[in-house]
C-alpha cells in the first residue's frame, strides 16, 4: 500500500508539470501579474509626444487602460524660412501664430489577439482608447529688427507688422506660456500593439495606429490659410514598462 500511495504522488507530480508546461505564457510564465505601467515616445505624421499607460486586468485576454498623451501637432502649411541671411540666424515658419501642443486623458481596452507561447514570441493586442482632448495654442514669438532697423528684439509675431523684411528669426520657446489658450475636444485612439519583451516583468512593445483630435473650434496656427477643427493622424508609439502583481 506504501509503494502504491508512493506512485500515486509521482504520477500526480508529473501530470502536474505536464499540464503547467503545456498552458501558454501568458497563463504560466505570467500568471499573477495584474498591473502595468508603461509609456514611451510617441512619433506621428505631425510631430512627436510622449505618454503614459496604466493597465489592469478585467478578464484573462482584457486589460482596462487609463492614458495620458501629450505632443505637438504642426499645421500641414508649415514651412520654415530665413529672414535674413545670417549664420546666426534661427529658421522660422512664416505666417505662424501659434504652436499647438495637445493634452489628451484616455480610458479604453486591451483585447489579446495573439498570446505569447514562448518567452521570446510576440503577444499581439489590439488597443482602443477615448476621452478629452485639450489643444493648447502657444504665441509664437521672433527676433525682429525694430524701425530703424539696428537693434534686435523679441515681438510677438503680428502679420501686421512683421515680414520677411524685419524678420530676423525665431524667438525663445520659452516665450509665450502666460498665453496659452486651451481649446476642449475629444479624441479617439485606435492601434495594434506588438509586445517583444523576453523578460517575465518587463515590457518592450511597438504600437502603430491612428487617432483622431476633434475640436468645437478652429485652432488659430496658421494666417492666410484654412486652420483645422479635426486633426488626424498615424502613428508609431515605442513603449517601455513593467508589470506588477
Amino acid at each position: 500500500m506504501r509503494k502504491l500511495r508512493y506512485i500515486y504522488w509521482v504520477l500526480f507530480l508529473v501530470l502536474g508539470a505536464t499540464v503547467s508546461a503545456q498552458l501558454p505564457a501568458e497563463q504560466n510564465n505570467k500568471a499573477g501579474f495584474r498591473k502595468s505601467a508603461y509609456g514611451g515616445i510617441i512619433l506621428h505624421t505631425q510631430g512627436l509626444g510622449l505618454n503614459l499607460y496604466f493597465s489592469k486586468f478585467k478578464t484573462a485576454d482584457t486589460k482596462k487602460l487609463f492614458s495620458f498623451d501629450i505632443l505637438s501637432m504642426k499645421h500641414s502649411k508649415e514651412v520654415k524660412s530665413f529672414g535674413v541671411i545670417d549664420e546666426n540666424a534661427k529658421g522660422f515658419v512664416y505666417g505662424k501664430l501659434n504652436s499647438l501642443y495637445i493634452l489628451r486623458f484616455g480610458y479604453g481596452r486591451k483585447k489579446i489577439l495573439h498570446e505569447k507561447l514562448r518567452e521570446q514570441a510576440v503577444e499581439i493586442s489590439f488597443v482602443w482608447t477615448a476621452g478629452p482632448s485639450f489643444g493648447m495654442a502657444k504665441p509664437v514669438y521672433l527676433e525682429v529688427f525694430n524701425i530703424v532697423g539696428e537693434i534686435i528684439q523679441v515681438e510677438r509675431y503680428d502679420p501686421e507688422k512683421h515680414d520677411l523684411s524685419n524678420i530676423f528669426g525665431r524667438g525663445p520657446a520659452s516665450r509665450g506660456f502666460s498665453e496659452i489658450k486651451f481649446y476642449p475636444g475629444a479624441f479617439l485612439k485606435i492601434a495594434v500593439v506588438f509586445e517583444y519583451s523576453g523578460y517575465r516583468s518587463g515590457i518592450k512593445a511597438i504600437e502603430v495606429g491612428g487617432v483622431l483630435d476633434a475640436y468645437s473650434r478652429r485652432i488659430p496656427i496658421m494666417t492666410n490659410t484654412q486652420n483645422n477643427f479635426l486633426y488626424p493622424s498615424l502613428y508609431i508609439n515605442l513603449l517601455f514598462g513593467k508589470k506588477y502583481f
